[in-house]
């Protein structure tokens, strides 16, 4: 099950999987992070969910040796000779606003 497994790069470059027991799932990175920081455990986020709370001091990074690759984020739609307005106001907000965050991280 995906929730009970690890799968991270291991120290030789190769992928891994480690079997886990958690003691709480959540399908929700939010409440996983509020889990963490109420130390109860540790949770694999995107890196500008958790850069606020670790500029703050309220998270730390730990595993770092051990983190994927990073993916690149993609904003991708249908291609139409004309644009519904809502979805190039989507884009034109959502790129610069992506870009800003990603950076921080």
């Amino acid at each position: 099950m995906p929730d009970r497994e690890w799968r991270h790069v291991a120290e030789d470059g190769r992928p891994a999987v480690v079997a886990l027991a958690p003691r709480l799932t959540v399908n929700d990175a939010t409440a996983a992070l509020a889990a963490a920081e109420r130390d109860e455990g540790i949770a694999a986020a995107l890196s500008y969910m958790v850069a606020p709370a670790l500029v703050e001091g309220r998270l730390v990074p730990v595993l770092e040796r051990f983190a994927p690759a990073p993916v690149p984020v993609q904003i991708v739609y249908s291609h139409a000779r004309l644009l519904a307005p809502k979805i190039r106001a989507f884009v034109d907000f959502a790129a610069p606003w992506l870009g800003r965050r990603l950076a921080q991280a």
